[in-house]
């Protein structure tokens, strides 16, 4: 199984060029005027979508049926026929596609100029709300203040409306998708809840005393992307250069500098987001291994990196082996057999009360391949969120052109059984379940690490949670 590869954002893409027979009618007015109609070019657009969505997923409507599909086709050709805006008629294909419940499987707008345009800052939904993680240097101050209206909506109508556009397998892989989404000027326009993706948008903010600030907030023009959410919230919407963001921690440092080796002193949820990394904490008592991206690339390989870390380990014996997971978006899953077989042959972690492994709803792709082998192999408890994924799920995504050349469809491949056949739950219940509180974020406190890394096993019992 392991020989696979499962890859989310950060997989080998190719482009198929999909044949214009998708709607003979594009033929016939091309030889009268050798120019299509947009109406033409958008009904070409969306039966190439149905096709190869059909001809690429293994299952593509294992949780909504095929009805639900075919009624946002439907919609869609509805739209073009009354003569909607670009962005109103991807809106509603990309809502479509998201319906599917795949988080694997989405619809991008690559080349609608709409979706280029974007709120500089980054939003992530803590346990009180939304707040501002990331922002570009004239907002810094924002920075830790919650919003709670954008153009004169409530943020709870806002995000609903955003969700609807947004791919995922679970709620909480929706919650982390949803909160990016709201900072894409293109689609909140397409949503209406703002008239003009290109001016400025008001939002309503309010700080930890309660008082309300609101700004007006010019968008920038970039691409569409939504790679940069990948490494989570500490990294904003793209548009370059990329070190224009300041973060909250270290007096603004910068997104890019969290590439850097980690700082002793920071706590493991933002003290570095290279691909893995591993230190000893609390007088050698505790080893971290954060594990952020299955992929063998950074200032030290893979194979390097597992050697120098079980040295670590069985120098050091520290009473607890935390295994971070929570910003591990996916990659190569042929890297989980090595580390596993290494972890089995010492029994005193993987088959005994020192071994705990966090997870949150940016555990994704592969990440859930090495979830399931622990959950198979070791007595590991689990503490933090649940995954963004479920055991069993969908993945190997490819990436495809439709005939326009604007929308990209991103596809699941491949059906990955990691767990019982009948097991249908979306979400992999944890040990544990410890919310990230605003309150304790913005202080530097990590207290899903705090938790694992402090409590006696004891205190986990054998129940199971699902955070819900």
């Amino acid at each position: 199984m392991f020989h696979r590869v499962c890859k989310m954002f950060f997989f080998a893409t190719f482009t198929l060029i999909v044949s214009l027979a998708f709607n003979s009618a594009i033929f016939a007015q091309a030889a009268d005027s050798n120019s299509p109609s947009a109406t033409d070019v958008w009904l070409a657009d969306i039966d190439a979508l149905d096709q190869l969505l059909r001809q690429h997923h293994p299952d593509a409507f294992f949780r909504t049926g095929e009805g639900a599909w075919q009624n946002g086709l439907t919609k869609s050709r509805k739209l073009v026929s009354s003569g909607a805006s670009d962005a109103t008629i991807t809106m509603e294909l990309m809502s479509a596609v998201a319906h599917l419940g795949d988080g694997h499987t989405r619809l991008e707008p690559v080349e609608i100029d709409a979706f280029a345009n974007w709120i500089p800052l980054r939003f992530y939904e803590f346990d009180e709300g939304d707040y501002v993680t990331v922002a570009a240097e004239p907002y810094a101050d924002l920075i830790g203040k919650q919003v709670i209206g954008i153009a004169g909506n409530s943020l709870a109508e806002v995000l609903a409306k955003v969700e609807r556009a947004t791919a995922a397998d679970n709620a909480f892989q929706l919650k982390e998708g949803a909160a990016a989404l709201l900072s894409n000027a293109g689609l909140l326009a397409a949503l209406r809840v703002i008239e003009d993706p290109t001016e400025p948008v008001t939002l309503v903010f309010e700080d930890s005393e309660g008082n309300q600030v609101t700004r007006s907030i010019p968008t920038v023009h970039s691409w569409y992307s939504v790679n940069y959410r990948n490494w989570g919230e500490l990294f904003g919407p793209p548009f370059e250069p990329f070190d224009v963001y300041r973060s909250p921690f270290q007096g603004g440092k910068t997104p890019m500098a969290y590439r850097d080796p980690p700082n002793v002193a920071d706590a493991p949820f933002y003290a570095s987001r290279k691909p893995f990394w591993a230190r000893l904490d609390r007088e050698e008592t505790v080893l971290t291994f954060q594990f952020n991206f299955f992929a063998d690339v950074g200032d030290i390989g893979w194979d390097d990196f597992r050697s120098q870390m079980w040295e670590m380990l069985d120098r050091a014996q520290p009473d607890r082996f935390v295994i971070d997971l929570r910003y591990n978006f996916g990659g190569d899953g042929s890297m989980v057999r090595a580390f596993i077989n290494e972890l089995l042959a010492r029994p005193e972690y993987a088959n005994n009360n020192r071994l705990v492994v966090l997870t949150g709803r940016q555990t994704f792709s592969a990440a859930v391949m090495l979830v399931a082998a622990l959950k198979d192999h070791t007595d590991a408890i689990f503490v933090g969120e649940p995954a963004g994924a479920p055991l069993n799920n969908y993945g190997d995504p490819i990436s495809l052109t439709l005939p326009s050349g604007r929308l990209e469809l991103v596809v699941s491949t491949l059906y990955w059984q990691l767990g019982h056949p009948s097991n249908r739950k979306a979400t992999i219940s944890v040990s544990k379940c410890v919310l990230t509180k605003a309150s304790d974020y913005f202080a530097g406190r990590d207290m899903v690490w705090n938790t694992a890394a402090s409590i006696e096993i004891s205190e986990f019992g054998s129940s199971a949670h699902t955070c819900d």
